[in-house]
């Protein structure tokens, strides 16, 4: 029996034991650094355009925007008008970095309760 300190990335699964005092209700309260995986933290308008229109490519001419895009846009705007910063980044499931593929498959489950609001998870 091979006994390790981590997971092995070639594995499709692995097994672990923790010991607790309690019997149920285990949870772990993790911090996470995502600071290797944001692009960009927007704070104004002007920013998110020049960001949507350089980085993500959407059409300069706002005329031209998808519904979708038209949609998505509203949502950044009212988060912007309501005080919040706009934290853009990406993750991949083919990245050496754990978090980002962890980020990939699972998304966002633990910000529940937390002062972070996925706006959008499509991207990852």
């Amino acid at each position: 029996m091979k006994i390790r300190e981590g997971f092995v990335s070639n594995s499709s699964s692995s097994s672990f034991c923790l010991a607790s005092k309690k019997k149920k209700d285990f949870k772990i309260a993790v911090e996470l650094d995502l600071d290797d995986l944001v692009k960009a933290v927007i704070t104004t308008e002007d920013e998110l355009v020049r960001y949507l229109t350089e980085e993500m490519s959407w059409d300069k001419d706002r005329k031209e925007w998808s519904n979708y895009e038209e949609e998505k846009y509203e949502k950044y705007c009212s988060e912007l008008q309501q005080g919040n910063n706009l934290i853009f980044g990406s993750c991949s499931s083919e990245d050496d970095n754990e978090l980002s593929c962890y980020l990939h498959n699972k998304g966002f489950p633990m910000l529940k309760g937390t002062e972070f609001t996925v706006i959008d998870d499509t991207e990852c």
